[in-house]
């Protein structure tokens, strides 16, 4: 590719950060090359879509440093038309929006498991509280006390290890989904440029 970062230039009547891509075609926008570790172009020798390599360098803080981001595209004379930019920005919006309706779906899939698991989760923990509680307290007088100890200990800790799962699922496993979603609307809403490359 690779991906630069431009100054402001300051013939420009906008503020924003310009980002540079040096493409053979606009399909390598989307399609991934064949994986080739010794080709000196970043794409090919980390088997990536421009898209997905423009994605990764954006994350994460990016969404908040560069709110006001343009991606300007450097590609052969011959590859150029008058209906490229146009065709560009379009694949670049469907990409962009088809991920973030991706994202959504997902986002509900991950809630809900971790709200279907929460119920069963709190249940087992009161049950392994109930049971330990009858062991620390002497209920079973035949058990000598280090024993109830450490009984009523180990089935505390088992039942809160219970919450785990959908305590990383509430809380955890969104992050990175609303992440890459915050990533992609900033793809999505930014101006489009395509220069020739000399």
């Amino acid at each position: 590719m690779p991906l630069k970062k431009r100054r402001r230039n300051p013939d420009r009547d906008d503020d924003r950060d310009h980002l540079l891509l040096d493409l053979d075609t606009t399909r390598e926008l989307f399609i991934a090359p064949d994986f080739d570790p010794f080709s000196k172009k970043e794409t090919e020798y980390m088997g990536q879509s421009a898209m997905d390599r423009l994605s990764r360098q954006l994350q994460p803080g990016w969404t908040i440093r560069a709110r006001h981001l343009a991606l300007t595209i450097r590609l052969p004379p011959d590859q150029i038309t008058p209906e490229t930019a146009k065709q560009v920005k379009e694949a670049v919006f469907r990409f962009c929006q088809t991920k973030i309706d991706d994202n959504k779906i997902h986002l509900q899939n991950v809630l809900w498991s971790g709200l279907r698991t929460l119920p069963t989760s709190f249940v087992f923990l009161a049950i392994c509280l109930f049971i330990g509680s009858l062991f620390g307290n002497g209920t079973f007088g035949s058990i000598p006390d280090w024993l109830g100890n450490s009984l009523n200990q180990g089935l505390t800790i088992i039942g809160w290890v219970s919450l785990t799962y959908p305590a990383e699922t509430l809380l955890l496993e969104p992050i990175p989904i609303r992440r890459d979603t915050q990533v992609l609307t900033l793809l999505r809403d930014m101006p489009i440029e395509i220069e020739p490359r000399e």
